[in-house]
């Protein structure tokens, strides 16, 4: 069932499927006690009902597509947009530029305009290319990409450093207000509030993972989209909308370590060190309060 969960998401985004490595197999190996032959079967049938979901659309993508098509072709049109120039060095260090994207204004010899229509040039990009279909042009976008990557494997891992930061709020966390605004669509009111809100419920996660260790209950989930995340920003782009799927797992652990702060404060007696008298305590101190009263002779209550 997990393996199937893993591929509808990844139907919605690609790198979903990296949980397949995060969640399924850790969940696997770790597991005490588990015999050898166990754990395989299990993680086979994790990746047999992942391709029984998947592959109908893949199949779907490599019958009409020039080039060979899984999911998407989504890295191709990100990695040269997050590979370049403006994106290694500068204020748009860790983010990424519409300037290097795949055909450009500069590879269309009649789109050479300063501020091009993005329609214009997608629309052109396609007669630029002839023949060929989206699969060709992204094909060359992630060669492009992968290009500029390896003749600057130094700062490659700096730009990659720089993504994890923007991405967990820790990097130029102001300048993530001003891009989400301007470039995401959102409005800044929204984005800051946004942003604080984060930050909130990043405390309040890492205390209830807390908790939860505490109580033994298996925080790999968590943990598992923590990793996701992590390794999809330094891969591709330090984004904020791109750390989704940790904010919906912040808003649980928030939601468990605000009841076990409840708790705590209900407590009180077990906070000072008194013992708490025990359900058959009470009853038996009750019973015998109630007999002493009966026992009571009728005036000397006076």
């Amino acid at each position: 069932a997990l393996g199937a969960a893993i591929a509808f998401a990844a139907l919605t985004r690609a790198e979903a499927s990296n949980l397949l490595v995060f969640l399924v197999l850790p969940m696997v190996l770790l597991v005490p006690a588990l015999p050898w032959k166990r754990r395989l079967t299990l993680l086979v049938a994790a990746g047999v009902a992942y391709a029984v979901v998947v592959s109908p659309w893949i199949l779907h993508n490599l019958h009409r597509f020039q080039e060979p098509v899984l999911l998407s072709y989504g890295a191709a049109g990100v990695l040269p947009q997050a590979n370049c120039d403006d994106t290694y060095d500068g204020p748009l260090l860790g983010y990424w530029s519409g300037r290097c994207a795949f055909p450009s204004p500069d590879d269309i010899p009649e789109t050479r305009n300063p501020d091009p229509d993005l329609e214009v040039v997608a629309e052109e990009g396609l007669e630029f290319l002839g023949d060929g279909d989206e699969s060709v042009a992204a094909n060359i976008g992630l060669e492009r990409g992968l290009d500029y990557i390896r003749a600057r494997p130094g700062r490659a891992a700096v730009v990659s450093a720089a993504r994890v930061g923007r991405i967990w709020g820790v990097y130029r966390p102001g300048q993530s207000i001003d891009l989400d605004t301007v470039v995401e669509g959102r409005g800044r009111a929204v984005a800051t509030v946004g942003l604080v809100v984060y930050y909130e419920l990043l405390a309040l996660g890492i205390a209830g993972l807390v908790v939860l260790r505490r109580r033994s209950v298996p925080i790999l989930p968590f943990v598992s989209l923590a990793l996701l995340v992590t390794f999809t920003a330094a891969a591709a782009i330090g984004i904020t909308r791109y750390r989704y799927p940790v904010d919906l797992g912040l808003v649980i652990l928030a939601g468990v370590a605000l009841d076990a702060g409840w708790r705590w404060v209900r407590a009180p007696r077990r906070r000072s060190g008194t013992p708490r008298p025990r359900q058959s305590e009470r009853s038996d101190a009750g019973a015998a309060g109630a007999a002493g009263r009966d026992a009571q002779p009728v005036g000397s209550a006076g």
